[in-house]
């Protein structure tokens, strides 16, 4: 009986080492690699990037300092990198065990997304009108008013003064008027439904969408019926270095036309006329009288000091 098992104790001893002869070297090829990841524009880290090998299925995310670590199958072996807002990249290991990336945000990928109150969506996708004013295009504007910042901004979107008073708001209407009584559209600042903005600084904006038509109200009901704009404002990021930011500008503000008025004898004379008789029985002698539009209006300053963080 031990001659007839000896046998086969040797054949797997034999195919023991058959088999590390065989799967030794791939095991050995294995690489760790590890790097830290961080955003070209400042230099922060870009938290939460996926790590996949090339034509493998290991991968890894970056943690909150940007580092990673991974395995991959040899020296050969290729990295890529993606990040939502940021270029893919694309990096062979070439044998090293520490690779630290420098990724660049992709503005052609933050143009194609539109914020639609729910998640996003493509705009090549988004079926309803949609206008989109950045803080570039009414930060030099000078008004106090965020309704007046828009005026002339938009298509479809007529913006006109509720009066002469210094600092009043304007009339916002969106493809005219939609409802009776109320036909004022919602506002919808950094997540809360309000039914005024002029409390907002326009300084303070970073982008304004403005829902247009109908489609609104499956996100916002009935509200929404109006049309509604979208303000954004401008906020810190968690991680990154604070931004500072000052502005200001100085100007006059004039009448830029007065009424062509008669004076005090042509008014007199168009008095008699009109009643008939002789109430003023020499007009001339009246002279040139008083412009009161020359004694009303004079031109006002106008200054503002704009100072963030």
């Amino acid at each position: 009986m031990k001659q007839i098992f000896t046998p086969l104790k040797s054949n797997r001893t034999g195919f023991a080492v058959l088999f590390s002869l065989l799967f030794a070297p791939m095991l050995s090829a294995q690489l760790r690699v590890s790097g830290k990841i961080t955003d070209a524009a400042d230099g922060s880290m870009v938290i939460g990037a996926t790590i996949k090998e090339k034509d493998a299925n290991n991968g890894a995310i970056s943690d909150y300092d940007g580092n990673y670590s991974i395995t991959v199958a040899g020296p050969d072996a290729v990295l890529i990198l993606t990040y939502t807002g940021y270029a893919d990249l694309s990096v062979p290991v070439g044998g090293r065990t520490q690779i630290d990336v420098v990724m660049k945000q992709s503005e052609t990928l933050i143009e194609q997304v539109v914020v639609v109150g729910y998640g996003t969506q493509k705009k090549s996708d988004l079926t309803g009108s949609v206008g989109t004013v950045k803080a570039k295009d009414i930060e030099r504007i000078p008004t106090a008013s965020i309704e007046q910042a828009l005026q002339g901004k938009l298509a479809g979107v007529y913006v006109s003064p509720a009066s002469g008073e210094p600092g009043r708001g304007a009339i916002i209407r969106i493809r005219g008027t939609g409802t009776l009584n109320n036909a004022n559209p919602l506002y919808v600042v950094d997540g809360m439904l309000l039914d005024d903005a002029s409390f907002v600084n326009p300084q303070d904006v970073a982008s304004i969408e403005v829902l247009k038509d109908a489609s609104a109200t499956a996100i916002y009901g009935n509200r929404g019926a109006n049309g509604v704009i979208i303000i954004t404002t401008k906020r810190g990021v968690e991680g990154r270095k604070a931004v500072f930011s000052a502005g200001s500008y100085y100007g006059t503000q004039q009448v830029a036309k007065t009424l062509s008025l008669a004076n005090a004898g042509e008014f007199a004379q168009m008095y008699n006329e009109l009643k008939g008789n002789n109430y003023f029985p020499d007009p001339a002698a009246l002279g040139e009288g008083t412009d009161w539009q020359d004694v009303i209006f004079r031109d006002a300053p106008i200054a503002n000091v704009q100072v963030g963080v």
